[in-house]
């Protein structure tokens, strides 16, 4: 927040991993506003890849993000 955490500072320091966008897909008054264009394409993106019948080439690792609070997924490799 800073000194002054009402005002609008649009070149304020953002801490570590804090991508400039400052949203993120949360509830409350700060809720993402593209979450369920978001979700739709996931949806799309998944129903039509797994129609594909993909095999796995390698398999993720599996990790925690503390900014997202959720599980990222590095190095998935899969044929189509």
């Amino acid at each position: 927040m800073g000194e002054e955490p009402e005002a609008v500072c649009p070149g304020r320091a953002l801490p570590a991993g804090v991508d400039a966008s400052v949203m993120t897909f949360g509830d409350g008054a700060h809720r993402c506003p593209g979450q369920p264009l978001a979700i739709f394409e996931t949806d799309e993106l998944l129903t039509r890849l797994l129609a594909r019948h993909p095999r796995l080439v390698q398999e993720p690792d599996v990790g925690w993000d503390d900014l997202i609070e959720g599980y990222v997924l590095r190095g998935l490799r899969l044929i189509v």
